[in-house]
């Protein structure tokens, strides 16, 4: 039940400070995306000065916002790459709300590189059902052109991850697999073999190295 795990979440931090640490990039125009997805487009369709004459006595301001659903930081799930696997809305929100741990690979991961299964098995043993993150520390590059030069996961990394049986697997690049490789072999293990969702595009992981966490990425 989604409810006693957020109330479980509020009593093991009572009585002490609860710090959040928002993963997640802004949505703007303009923003960084995949070359073959639509611009992202973000606009008042309604201002305050245009709205004033309709209210009486105030006024509003009502945005319009045109983009993909593969836009910033969000979640893969198995439907992406599975016309049999499940999509958002048919997993439950529980799955999205889990411990957390981070596998601090920023002196390993290199621009247009693989990330191996070797360069993860040196990490602290993982529990099942928590989130991996993976941390490339390649958020820093964001709105640059060094951003689209990202490293990626092999297919042997994701089995590595898969055989953890993570809740998700994310990492804070573009995107988890090598971007020519059209056979998208990180995200057929993950997604169609295993039916771990995937989160791509997070930032902010290097504040949660070596820490304990709950993370919410509800999609």
């Amino acid at each position: 039940d989604i409810r006693a795990k957020l109330l479980s979440l509020l009593q093991q931090f009572g009585g002490s400070i609860l710090r959040i640490v928002d993963l997640s990039h802004i949505i703007y125009t303009g923003m960084p995306k995949t070359q073959i997805l639509p611009d992202v487009e973000v606009k008042p369709l309604l201002t305050h000065e245009q709205s004033k004459t309709r209210y009486e006595g105030c006024s509003v301001e009502i945005l319009f916002l045109a983009m993909s659903d593969h836009t910033g930081t969000y979640v893969d799930t198995p439907y992406h790459f599975d016309p049999q696997g499940k999509t958002a809305d048919k997993i439950g929100l529980e799955r999205f709300i889990c411990n957390g741990t981070v596998l601090d690979l920023r002196k390993k991961a290199k621009a247009n590189k693989y990330i191996t299964a070797d360069a993860l098995k040196p990490s602290r043993k993982i529990k099942e059902n928590q989130a991996i993150l993976i941390c490339t520390g390649w958020d820093k590059y964001w709105e640059t052109e060094q951003y689209y030069a990202h490293p990626f996961l092999s297919e042997d990394a994701a089995e590595w991850l898969a055989k953890r049986k993570p809740a998700l697997v994310g990492i804070d690049c573009l995107i988890v697999d090598n971007p020519k490789d059209m056979s998208r072999p990180v995200h057929v293990t993950l997604l169609k073999k295993y039916r771990i969702p995937i989160v791509e595009n997070l930032c902010n992981l290097n504040s949660l190295v070596g820490k304990k966490f709950e993370l919410l990425a509800l999609p």
